[in-house]
């Protein structure tokens, strides 16, 4: 979950963010009876004070690069208690990392961050860990922004166009251009596809043509 920090720093000196570090202590999701109860609630507020002292001292290597911190412990259901909080908070951006790995061209992002994403009603920044290490510096030259002729691509673009003045970012419009299956021939056991010879020139030209 660290590996956010180096680019959390890098966003909120940029715009003279200030940072809230939430931590969510999830009891909830224990079922106990009504004898241990108050064993759980003990052991809810043993959590809730290593978490306080855990994010205090997170919070202090971010206030030593001249970062205004704030840290929160709050108890709930995480995505949930991520979003309601993201709203009351005033937040303008949400910063996770996933513990998702790739593997046979899968990606799998994790269920708390995919429920923020699909929920939360401000834009995220949502990275996959390669070093685990909150001291580790990092540095954006380019920014690649993924574009499919839709309306609702292009609603990225006012934020692309703010980081890359913020930061002196090159920005690179993206269009990948598919070609589906037209005509279909030869046998059942081995069929092949016949596409028109200028059909990925035309298809190319048109994206490009919408790109520029």
């Amino acid at each position: 979950a660290e590996a956010i920090l180096p680019y959390v720093s890098l966003i909120a000196r940029g715009y003279d963010s200030r940072v809230i570090l939430l931590t969510i202590v999830d009891a909830g999701a224990v079922k106990v009876s009504d004898k241990k109860q108050e064993y759980l609630t003990q052991l809810s507020e043993q959590v809730s004070t290593n978490s306080r002292d855990y994010l205090r001292k997170i919070g202090d290597q971010l206030r030593s690069e001249n970062l205004t911190v704030e840290e929160v412990v709050v108890s709930g259901r995480p995505a949930d208690t991520i979003v309601a909080y993201a709203e009351r908070a005033g937040v303008e951006l949400i910063a996770m990392s996933t513990h998702g790995r790739s593997g046979l061209g899968r990606w799998i992002i994790g269920s708390v961050v995919d429920s923020v994403l699909h929920f939360a009603a401000v834009p995220m920044l949502v990275i996959r860990p390669i070093e685990r290490s909150v001291h580790k510096t990092v540095k954006i030259t380019k920014l690649v922004v993924p574009l499919d002729g839709s309306t609702l691509a292009e609603s990225i673009l006012p934020y692309a166009k703010d980081l890359a003045k913020k930061f002196k970012l090159d920005i690179v419009l993206l269009q990948a251009v598919s070609i589906a299956s037209l005509v279909g021939v030869g046998s059942e056991s081995e069929p092949y596809t016949v596409y028109p010879s200028d059909l990925l020139s035309e298809m190319q030209a048109s994206a490009n043509s919408y790109l520029t």
